[in-house]
């Protein structure tokens, strides 16, 4: 018996409470709930009355990387080539304490009797920086009592930051620009001593230059004039040897022959012949057919 009556006590307080019995609760302390609720609209108005208005002063600063200073060193050991590690790091620095130190002396924080010494813990606190969607825009946003003290601090930081990205940007083009200087010198270094293993290449190997070119070249260039002499002569003579052979061949005569007619020494040779003709007739003429 005991089992069955202590049953149905621990079901109930298992289920979780109906509509009616919170109806209930509320109705039976309804001066109590009416109370809080008035003392929690009243603190509300009371803070609303009591402490001052804030106001956010909002600035924007695009940003670019600074790959046109960089040497390639730098560049290659860098994160700026990653746009959002960039971005973040630009961030970092927004919120860096030298950042902000200059911006509480440049506008004096610490003299006004609202932020006092604390000033630059009050700026970090009161600051806000974040990358406006994908862009490569840092909203920087400041929050004050004042809106003229919250629009000049958001200004204040942007220019301050601006004004350290000049810096920076010098620094990196007089960085750059000594990089350059150095790797010329470097590259003239090299110049004049490949220039002086060639000129001594040249020397050994008898490769000196000539007006007409190396002395290597010079005779490349008279060789190939005289084996176009020699082809030319060779391609005569074959021309000629043929003729004569065809002359031969057909039982012409070789004396028709141009070469042969226009030869000095053919000319001379029957030069003789005609006189010695000549000679002979003058001798039969003198002494008849009987002389020896």
């Amino acid at each position: 018996m005991a089992s069955s009556i202590d049953s149905p006590t621990m079901t109930r307080e298992l289920l979780p409470l109906d509509v009616r019995e919170i109806l209930d609760f509320f109705l039976r302390r309804w001066k109590l709930v009416c109370s809080m609720a008035a003392l929690t609209f009243a603190a509300f108005v009371a803070a609303a009355y009591v402490l001052p208005p804030s106001y956010t002063g909002v600035a924007q600063v695009l940003l670019d990387a600074p790959i046109d200073y960089m040497t390639p060193q730098d560049y290659s050991n860098s994160d700026f080539a990653d746009n959002s590690t960039f971005i973040e790091s630009q961030i970092a620095v927004l919120r860096s304490t030298s950042l902000l130190q200059k911006v509480v002396d440049s506008e004096k924080l610490t003299e006004d009797p609202k932020i006092g010494p604390g000033a630059l813990i009050w700026l970090q606190s009161a600051l806000g920086v974040s990358r406006v969607g994908l862009a490569d825009v840092i909203e920087i946003s400041v929050t004050a009592f004042d809106p003229g003290k919250a629009a000049s601090l958001a200004n204040a930081i942007s220019q301050a930051y601006l004004a350290d990205r000049v810096r920076s940007r010098y620094e990196g083009a007089k960085k750059a620009s000594t990089w350059l200087s150095e790797r010329a010198a470097s590259l003239r270094a090299e110049l004049s001593l490949s220039e002086q293993a060639v000129q001594k290449f040249r020397i050994d190997h008898n490769l000196l230059a000539t007006p007409a070119g190396s002395l290597t070249d010079q005779q490349l260039s008279e060789l190939n004039a005289a084996l176009i002499t020699a082809r030319a002569e060779l391609s005569e003579k074959r021309a000629q040897y043929q003729q004569v052979d065809k002359l031969l061949t057909s039982g012409g005569d070789i004396q028709s022959m141009p070469d042969v007619l226009q030869s000095v020494v053919i000319s001379a040779l029957r030069a003789q012949i005609s006189g010695v003709t000549r000679r002979e007739a003058d001798l039969k003429l003198k002494y008849g057919d009987r002389h020896p």
